[in-house]
């Protein structure tokens, strides 16, 4: 852990210019929560071995193992460490496993390394030396010693089998990261909790982390489908400012609710191909009549964690989730930071334990000013026993903290209630009897805690100056058919809702997705600043709508106009007429429409815009 330390330090100190006003404080101590996994990582041999309960491992040969795999093994972690020092100025960030692809087929790869060490940058070299130096001498002071007494095999086996067992609960804890239900193991993206811009990202991991966390991940390849010219004739994700159009200075609540699949909604489902059909959103549905509400809308991903990234900051999931993948440490732009600009006050809202999902370190980089969690909440009373705070006493706790809130603000909540294992307060038990599905009763649940968050927020004066978005973050079980098609699983509702504004209102037919949502807010109202988003302004007519989303390994579906296709980036492999053949049933590729070669070149051109941005990391203007 030292030695991780001190090349924090080294590589700070080599890179100062990068971090004007940087609390290193806070920076190192987070590091440590980084630095604790990459050496169980990488020492986990040695570690086992060292508490294998065998008499074994006090022979001087065993002994001598362990102790070279230490050297070799930290000399490479320490290695990686400080070849970042110097890669950083390059690539702005820590190195991943994409360093692999990158240089597999580098010619002159030994001429390269003998250059990187021993002439442009020999003091780091050096400093290698130095470090292992001290490394080994201060191993050797460590002596292992056999027992002088004689060792009774009984409770010697009982003794260090309890030790292994207990040290085996505590490495699982390190190396995951904390042994919180709700978190999961902890990934490049966890560094921005504890970071002011997402360049200290770089100060807070450490490159034997980095590469490891992002082995086996699918990486975006640059792609070459077109020259940079035909490209922005098929797809830009750069987005112009409004001109020449009045300001609204309207607060912005955005809500995404979990798993509310658009096939729990009735007024989304008039023409269901079921005649039992039955929907479990009453307020929901009563809302839509007062709102702009997107018939054909999708979301970009299949899990929790794929969804703020798209409906705040407009990055689909591509390949992998995107807090996951080798560019979660890339600067962005999102809702946030643009209205932060603006004056707006921003917050982030979710009910869980503060830190759960990655979320807080996400909301974080991108922009959100303050993050309100299980902690701020600060009544343990309303947890759910499993994931955090009932969405109902939750929202309404998001209604009175935005009270408090001067306008113009910006915020953004996650529910949580409506989540495996779907419980319900045991008040309600006997009120949301559910249906088919274990989700329904959950789904019931959350409505109704929607209904009574506008009823009280719909009493305060901010309440008519503001654009209320609603969505869900993926779909989950399916009962009806027509939602286990590779379209259905991404059907989700996406509703706009302001109270002062008769206009808008209305079922629009338009294709549209989760990382619209970003552009269409700005552009409702009148944002003059320039952004990169993905996806466009769902309510300007001349834009191009579509929707884009994986499924299964590396299959890239894409909506646009009637049409649904998958492209693998080589071929396509299906394509249908989603209007007419719900089901999926009647595989049109190859059979000569015009639109095949349309929405081959639009993927082709998403494809491309996208890996260029995330691997160049340009993904703000």
């Amino acid at each position: 852990m030292l030695l991780y330390t001190l090349s924090r330090a080294i590589f700070y100190l080599f890179n100062t210019s990068y971090f004007p006003g940087a609390d290193l404080f806070e920076l190192f101590l987070g590091g440590l929560k980084f630095d604790l996994p990459a050496v169980i990582y990488t020492n986990g041999v040695f570690i086992l071995m060292s508490l294998l309960p065998i008499t074994a491992r006090y022979n001087k040969t065993y002994q001598n193992v362990i102790k070279w795999f230490v050297y070799i093994v930290n000399a490479i972690t320490l290695a990686a460490n400080l070849a970042d020092v110097i890669f950083f100025r390059f690539t702005s960030k820590r190195t991943t496993a994409s360093i692999f692809d990158e240089f597999s087929h580098e010619q002159n790869g030994a001429t390269l390394a003998f250059r990187f060490l021993f002439v442009d940058y020999w003091y780091m070299t050096l400093i290698w030396v130095a470090l292992m130096f001290l490394f080994v001498k201060a191993y050797s002071l460590v002596d292992v010693e056999k027992p002088r007494r004689r060792i009774k095999m009984s409770s010697y086996l009982m003794k260090h089998v309890s030790i292994l067992l207990v040290c085996g609960v505590l490495i699982f804890g390190g190396a995951r990261g904390g042994f919180d239900g709700t978190t999961r193991p902890i990934s490049l993206n966890n560094a921005g909790e504890f970071v002011k811009k997402p360049l200290e990202m770089a100060i807070v991991l450490n490159t034997p982390f980095s590469v490891l966390r992002t082995l086996n991940k699918k990486v975006a390849k640059k792609q070459e489908f077109f020259t940079k010219e035909q490209l922005e004739e098929v797809y830009s994700a750069y987005h112009h400012g409004i001109t020449g159009k009045p300001q609204k200075k309207m607060n912005v609540v955005t809500i995404v609710i979990e798993s509310f699949g658009r096939e729990y909604v009735s007024t989304l489902n008039q023409n269901s191909l079921d005649e039992d059909y039955k929907g479990y959103t009453p307020f929901t549905d009563s809302l839509i009549q007062h709102s702009r509400t997107f018939a054909n809308a999708f979301a970009n991903g299949r899990k929790s964690i794929d969804a703020l990234p798209s409906v705040v900051a407009s990055i689909p999931a591509f390949y992998s989730p995107y807090v996951l993948s080798h560019y979660s440490t890339n600067t962005i732009n999102s809702m946030a930071s643009v209205l932060d600009k603006e004056g707006y006050k921003t917050a982030f809202f979710h009910g869980a334990p503060n830190g759960s999902m990655g979320f807080q370190a996400f909301m974080n980089l991108a922009g959100y000013q303050e993050y309100y969690g299980m902690t701020e909440y600060n009544n343990d009373d309303d947890f759910d026993g499993t994931w955090g705070i009932w969405d109902e006493p939750f929202l309404q706790f998001f209604a009175e903290t935005m009270n408090t809130f001067e306008e113009p603000f910006h915020t953004s909540l996650f529910t949580l209630s409506s989540h495996h294992p779907f419980k319900i307060p045991e008040e309600y038990e006997d009120r949301f009897k559910g249906g088919p599905l274990p989700l329904n009763r959950g789904t019931q649940y959350t409505d109704y805690a929607l209904q009574q968050f506008f009823k009280t927020a719909s009493k305060m004066p901010w309440f008519k100056n503001t654009l209320f978005v609603i969505t869900a973050d993926h779909t989950n079980q399916v009962h009806y058919q027509e939602y286990s098609t590779s379209l259905g699983l991404f059907k989700v509702p996406i509703i706009y809702y302001a109270p002062s504004d008769d206009a808008l209102v209305g079922i629009d037919s338009t294709v549209t997705q989760q990382i619209d949502i970003f552009p269409t807010v700005m552009d409702y109202l009148g944002v003059e600043q320039d952004f990169v988003a993905f996806g466009s302004d769902a309510m300007d007519s001349t834009a191009l709508h579509f929707a884009v989303s994986f499924i299964g390994p590396n299959v890239f579906q894409v909506v646009e106009g009637d049409y649904v296709l998958g492209f693998d980036g080589k071929e396509v492999k299906f394509m249908y007429n989603f209007k007419t053949d719900r089901m999926q049933e009647h595989d049109l590729k190859n059979t000569g429409l015009p639109e095949e070669k349309k929405l081959t070149d639009l993927a082709k051109g998403i494809m491309q815009e996208f890996s260029s941005r995330a691997i160049d990391n340009k993904m703000t203007p």
